[in-house]
């Protein structure tokens, strides 16, 4: 090869590394800003929010029951991501893994992975709602209760489907015996053991002219507690039969005595 090949071959290298040399590096400098990419890439995970029974009242399903899906930042609060749910009669009590409640969520819980959750629900204890009884002794005076001693009207409160009767308080009137309750002042709508109280109610005392009395006589009442417990009088904290005695002529009801049992509501005598 002459001389002057040798200049030509040189130059034709140097041209071809020349052209290169910018292709090699950027081939290089793409590799560091790929990486980076894939290092800030965050990852975001689905979480199915089961309702289970209630409905949601925050978020795009407002209003809505069943279920409800929302997406989580990998490492973010599992709780705080959840929306906000409700139930007719019942308190909301937190959420949990599973439907029957056994493995809770917890605040510091956080989403690595698609997860699912339930709402939990507690039962509200309803309050006892009372109602006011207007009792009127009608020409009577009261005997006890907080106007013992007074004539005139009285006010009783009774809870929701109370037995009205065991609510009232007792009443005496000179010359006069008790003949019971009613719901009008001439005893037109008498008032029965087994009336219960649902609204506000007014009451009115019965009377009888009392004859002249004589030695009156007395007889035995066997009472039956028919599961239940004395709970007042003589026979206070006794079960089964007992005998009281009542005077000829007047009110049963009376002379009878409270009696209590355990989960049940006293409904009257038979």
């Amino acid at each position: 090869m002459s001389f002057s090949k040798k200049i030509i071959a040189g130059v034709a290298a140097v041209a071809t590394l020349a052209a290169l040399a910018p292709a090699v590096a950027m081939a290089e400098g793409d590799a560091p800003a790929t990486q980076q990419q894939t290092q800030n890439e965050v990852k975001i995970f689905n979480v199915m929010v089961h309702a289970n029974g209630g409905t949601f009242t925050s978020g795009n399903n407002t209003g809505q029951a069943g279920d409800y899906m929302v997406t989580v930042q990998d490492g973010g609060s599992l709780v705080s991501a959840l929306p906000q749910v409700q139930r007719d009669g019942y308190l909301f009590a937190g959420w949990s893994y599973d439907k029957d409640g056994k493995s809770p969520v917890v605040a510091t819980d956080f989403v690595s992975a698609n997860t699912v959750v339930y709402a939990q629900w507690v039962k509200k204890v309803e309050e006892a709602q009372f109602f006011n009884v207007k009792v009127n002794s009608n020409g009577g005076t009261f005997i006890d209760g907080t106007d013992a001693g007074c004539a005139g009207d009285t006010m009783v409160s009774v809870k929701k489907d109370g037995s009205l009767v065991s609510a009232l308080p007792q009443v005496q009137r000179d010359g006069y015996l008790f003949a019971g309750w009613s719901y009008d002042k001439d005893g037109k709508s008498p008032v029965v053991a087994t009336d219960f109280v649902s609204a506000y109610t007014e009451v009115y005392a019965q009377w009888t002219k009392q004859k002249p009395v004589v030695d009156a006589k007395q007889f035995n009442v066997t009472v039956s507690t028919n599961g239940g417990t004395i709970a007042d009088g003589d026979h206070k904290g006794e079960a089964g039969d007992i005998q009281v005695s009542a005077a000829q002529d007047s009110v049963l009801v009376n002379a009878l005595p409270t009696v209590t049992r355990e989960g049940y509501t006293f409904a009257g005598w038979s």
